[in-house]
């Protein structure tokens, strides 16, 4: 081998003098911060990600909640309404002023009425002397209490108190 030659002398000159040397350094420095940046980038995006997720689930099962509390507080005063319309229906007249009371205002419940098991009207809280729409939804309900039978009982009553009706079938 010959005295001067060496990779270690030779080849950073060559690299130096052509330029190219430079131009690979800088490649790879560049290569090297774009990995940097995007590996930072795909972290933060996941963890941005697993946030939106989380929130996304918590606000969901807070709306639920309301929705669930909002359901049980309308359900709840159906059985309310059904009590007094059954109250109504044994002749209590104070308990149609007090069915009207209570439908002043409410907003799941605009309008009831009161029908007993021969399907005859016995309460209304718009006052009308007949109730159609609710008569026909109740027909259809409730096809065997429309017949001429004598035992007309309602097919899915709670107990034996006839139906009180508030803009669905309601025992």
């Amino acid at each position: 081998m010959r005295r001067g030659f060496s990779f270690k002398a030779k080849w950073p000159k060559i690299l130096i003098q052509d330029g190219w040397g430079l131009s690979a350094c800088f490649v790879l420095l560049s290569s090297l911060v774009l990995v940097v940046i995007w590996g930072i980038t795909l972290t933060h995006v996941s963890s941005e990600k697993k946030l939106a997720m989380e929130s996304a689930s918590s606000e969901s099962r807070n709306m639920a909640a309301i929705m669930a509390a909002n359901l049980n507080d309308r359900l709840s005063r159906a059985g309310q309404y059904a009590t007094v319309g059954s109250k109504v229906l044994d002749g209590d007249t104070t308990a149609a002023d007090y069915l009207g009371l209570l439908f002043n205002g409410d907003s799941a419940y605009v309008r009831a009425a009161v029908f007993d098991d021969q399907m005859r009207l016995r309460y209304s809280s718009a006052g009308l002397p007949e109730e159609s729409e609710f008569a026909q939804l109740l027909e259809r309900a409730y096809p065997q209490a429309a017949s001429g039978n004598d035992a007309r009982k309602p097919a899915r009553s709670c107990s034996a108190r006839p139906i009180v009706t508030t803009g669905a079938c309601r025992c």
